[in-house]
C-alpha cells in the first residue's frame, strides 16, 4: 500500500511536470532528473512511507583540497541555521559529493507540493553551489598564512 502512494505519486508529478512524456506503466522507483544543470533524485525510504529528495551540487574534488575543512564548516553551519526552517540538509556523501536533500511525507504532499519542494531544493542546491564557488575562489586567491610552528618563539 504505502509503495502504491509512492508510484501514484511519481506518476501524476511526471503527468504535472513533463506532460510530453509517456505515462508510467510500473513501479517507477528512483527518479532522476536534471534542470539547469544540476540533479535532482527523488526515491522512496524503505517502508515507502517517505521520500528523500536530494540534488547533487558538487565534488569534493572540485572545491579543492585546500578547501575542504572551511566547506565542512559551512555544510554544518547551514545545517545548524536550516536544522529547524526547511528541513533541508547539506552533507558529503561516501562518494565525496556535496548534496542537498530533504526527508518528506508522501501521504502529507501531492504532485503540486512535490513539484514546489523540488524547485525549493534545486534553489538551495544552486545558491550552495555559487557560495562554495565563490568560497574556492576566495580561498585559491588568498595568500597562504605563515605556519605558525616556523614563525615566533617556537621556531
Amino acid at each position: 500500500m504505502a509503495r502504491n502512494l509512492y508510484h501514484s505519486l511519481i506518476r501524476s508529478f511526471l503527468a504535472t511536470s513533463a506532460p510530453d512524456q509517456p505515462p508510467l506503466t510500473e513501479d517507477p522507483g528512483a527518479l532522476q532528473f536534471t534542470v539547469g544543470g544540476l540533479t535532482c533524485t527523488v526515491y522512496p525510504l524503505e517502508g515507502g512511507r517517505q521520500l528523500v529528495m536530494q540534488c547533487l551540487v558538487t565534488t569534493l574534488a572540485e572545491v579543492g583540497p585546500q578547501n575542504v575543512a572551511s566547506v565542512l564548516r559551512l555544510l554544518h553551519g547551514l545545517n545548524w541555521a536550516s536544522r529547524d526552517s526547511t528541513g533541508v540538509v547539506a552533507m558529503v556523501d561516501q562518494e565525496d559529493r556535496v548534496l542537498v536533500s530533504k526527508t518528506l511525507e508522501i501521504r502529507l504532499i501531492d504532485a503540486h507540493q512535490l513539484e514546489e519542494r523540488t524547485a525549493s531544493l534545486l534553489k538551495a542546491a544552486s545558491h550552495l553551489a555559487t557560495m562554495l564557488k565563490a568560497s574556492a575562489q576566495a580561498g585559491e586567491a588568498a595568500p597562504r598564512k605563515p605556519d605558525p610552528i616556523h614563525h615566533g618563539r617556537f621556531a
